[in-house]
């Protein structure tokens, strides 16, 4: 289901006027579609991707991780897995760490601002032509109205508008009603729930994902049903 279809959906609950809201405008709906999809997919870790387009450079040891990622899950070298360390940890075997030799990295870590990763020992000319792929959890891509899709399965994509709903009625308008706002509340939680379970449950069914980028399909963890196509 599109964006747009969907937007129009709560619209029409929440009798405004797409054409010329009164109450809600464009940029309100997307905000809130936005932070109820960004709400499904933290709590429900259901958006998850690899990026194998970071170019190593031989001697250089730290990269900056691909936007949007949220939580780095792991980390293959020429399709080989690499350890997670932090740098304390790094520190205690190697207390020059940061001076080592360049090779093949076997450890990998984050900075503090999750914003980069770094590779122990840094990679040597050879490593360096090896493709560093990365699996993470994502963020959702924020939609306007330029975008088609949400990053959630289509199914969950109902489960937005009563987050939308929820937010629309608790926001400071004439349609102000609290009582409203539990209720959908509660409902985009049932849908939140019914997702995760999914999730953790590793189903055997076919998920159907929009948005671009390559979903990660591994079920080493336990966590992903076998097929998300």
């Amino acid at each position: 289901m599109t964006h747009e279809t969907l937007v129009d959906l709560a619209w029409d609950i929440l009798g405004d006027n797409k054409d010329s809201p009164v109450y809600f405008s464009a940029a309100d709906m997307y905000k809130y579609f936005n932070n109820a999809a960004r709400r499904m997919v933290e709590e429900t870790t259901c958006l998850q991707k690899k990026d194998g387009t970071t170019t190593l450079v031989a001697g250089t040891a730290e990269y900056t991780l691909p936007s949007g990622a949220r939580r780095v899950n792991e980390v293959a070298l020429d399709d080989e897995r690499i350890v997670a360390k932090t740098t304390k940890q790094i520190a205690l075997f190697d207390a020059d760490w940061r001076e080592a030799t360049n090779s093949t990295p076997i450890l990998y870590y984050l900075d503090g601002l999750n914003s980069k990763i770094g590779l122990y020992p840094p990679p040597d000319a050879g490593a360096a032509a090896d493709t560093l792929d990365i699996f993470y959890d994502a963020w959702p891509t924020e939609v306007d109205a330029t975008s088609e899709y949400y990053e959630v399965p289509e199914w969950a994509s109902y489960g937005l508008i009563c987050g939308v709903l929820e937010q629309a009625f608790r926001s400071n308008t004439r349609l102000r009603n609290m009582a409203a706002s539990m209720v959908y509340g509660m409902l985009f939680q049932h849908y939140i729930s019914r997702l995760k379970m999914r999730v953790n449950g590793k189903l055997s069914r076919t998920w159907l994902f929009y948005g671009g980028g390559d979903v990660y399909d591994s079920v080493q963890d336990g966590r992903l049903p076998d097929t998300i196509g």
